[in-house]
C-alpha cells in the first residue's frame, strides 16, 4: 500500500500528549525545547505520531445519568448500536500554554464522561489512503494537521482521495478543521486541497500575535476570540474562547460563525447532506483552555490574575471561555443533530 494506517485508540487517559504554540515570546510560534524552555526563534519539533494497532473504543459504559432537578437521562447500554463515530485526523498540537505539560486530554475526558455510549473516537495521525472503506467508519471527521511534522512532509492526497473524501462529506459526512498548528504557513495545504470543493479555504496568514491586554498568561495563554454570530448554532452560548497565532478563513459563500471587520475566524457550508466546520485555530483542543485547573501552575506564577484590582482579574479560561460549549455545538451540528449529547449537570453547557 502507498501509505501505512497507523491509528491510536482513544483511552480514558486522554489523546497522545500535546500543545500547540506559546505567547511567552513574540516571535510567531516560540521555541518550546525537551525541558520546556520557551524562548524566540524557531519553531519547536512535532510529538511523535501514533503507532496504535488501529480500531476504536466504545465511550461510557451505560446506564442512567442523573443531571439533578432536571430528572434522570436514560443512556443506551454499550453495544447496543453507534451512536456518533468520530475520526481524528492527522498530527495533535504539540505546543500550549504550560510548556511540558499541556495536552489535550480534557476533550478525551469529557467524551468519556458526558457522551452516550455508543460512542466512538479514534486517532489518525500518519498519512493514510482515503479510500471509502476508509471513511465509512466514520460519521464526523476532525482535521488537525496533515503533516508527518511540523513544516511536513505534508500528507500527499490523490485526485482519487480527493473525489473520495468529497462524496463521503456530499453522502452526510460532516467534518471539523483546525489550523495553526505551527509557524509554517504552508500546513494550510493539504486542508485545503481537501475542502476545495466547499469553495472555503484558510488564508495563509497569522492572526492573534500580540497580547492586547498583558492578561493573556490568566487565560490559559490565549487572546479572546469574539464576534460569534448568534444566529449560529455552533456559535450559541458562547461569548469567546481562546486562540494564539491562527489563520483566517476565506469563507466565500459560506455561513461565517465567527468575526471582526474582515477577518473570519470560523465559517460552514452545507454540501447536498454533508456539514464541513471551518475553524481558524487549534487552541480550543487544549486542556489549558478548558477550567481554571487546566492552568493552576500558569495562575499561581501571575498574582494579578485574582487581584480584584488588576484588569486581568476574571480572565481565568473558567471564567471568561466556554469550550466545553465549542465542541458541544461544533460535534452537533457537524453530526446532524445527532442526539448524542447529553450532559451531566457538572458540565457548564446549556443544551
Amino acid at each position: 500500500m502507498r501509505r501505512l494506517l497507523a491509528a491510536a485508540a482513544l483511552t480514558a487517559s486522554g489523546l497522545a500528549a500535546a500543545a500547540a504554540c506559546s505567547p511567552s515570546g513574540n516571535d510567531s510560534n516560540s521555541a518550546i525545547g525537551n525541558v520546556g524552555a520557551v524562548g524566540d526563534g524557531a519553531t519547536g519539533g512535532s510529538a511523535a505520531t501514533g503507532t496504535g494497532s488501529g480500531g476504536t473504543i466504545p465511550v461510557g459504559s451505560g446506564g442512567t445519568i442523573n443531571p439533578g432537578s432536571g430528572g434522570s437521562i436514560e443512556v443506551p447500554d454499550a453495544g447496543n448500536g453507534m451512536c456518533i463515530r468520530i475520526g481524528m485526523l492527522g498530527r495533535p498540537p504539540t505546543y500550549g500554554a504550560m510548556p511540558g505539560s499541556d495536552n489535550t486530554d480534557a476533550l478525551q475526558t469529557w467524551l468519556d464522561a458526558h457522551v452516550k455510549s455508543g460512542t466512538t473516537v479514534s486517532v489518525v495521525t500518519t498519512d493514510t489512503e482515503l479510500t471509502a472503506d476508509f471513511l465509512s467508519n466514520y460519521d464526523v471527521v476532525v482535521l488537525q494537521a496533515l503533516e508527518q511534522q511540523e513544516g511536513g512532509p505534508y500528507w500527499n492526497l490523490s485526485p482519487a482521495e480527493l473525489a473520495t473524501f468529497e462524496a463521503w462529506v456530499r453522502a452526510g459526512g460532516g467534518v471539523i478543521s483546525m489550523t495553526g498548528y505551527g509557524a509554517q504557513a504552508q500546513e494550510v495545504n493539504p486542508t485545503n486541497q481537501l475542502l476545495a470543493f466547499t469553495g472555503m479555504s484558510y488564508n495563509m496568514d497569522d492572526v492573534f500575535t500580540t497580547c492586547p491586554d498583558n492578561c493573556c498568561y490568566c487565560a490559559g495563554s490565549s487572546y479572546a476570540v469574539h464576534g460569534w454570530n448568534p444566529a449560529h448554532p455552533i456559535a450559541a452560548n458562547i461569548s469567546a474562547v481562546g486562540a494564539f497565532h491562527g489563520r483566517t478563513v476565506a469563507a466565500a459563500d459560506g455561513t461565517v460563525v465567527a468575526s471582526e471587520g474582515a477577518a473570519v475566524y470560523g465559517a460552514t457550508k452545507e454540501i447536498e447532506a454533508g456539514r464541513v466546520f471551518m475553524y481558524f485555530d487549534e487552541w480550543v483542543a487544549y486542556s489549558s483552555q478548558w477550567s481554571d485547573s487546566g492552568t493552576a501552575s500558569v495562575l499561581a506564577m501571575h498574582p494579578e490574575c485574582a487581584d480584584p484590582n488588576n484588569v486581568c482579574n476574571g480572565r481565568s479560561p473558567g471564567t471568561a471561555y466556554q469550550v466545553p460549549q465549542f465542541w458541544y455545538n461544533a460535534l452537533k451540528w457537524a453530526s446532524g443533530n445527532a442526539g448524542c449529547f447529553d450532559f451531566t449537570s457538572d458540565v457548564p453547557i446549556v443544551r
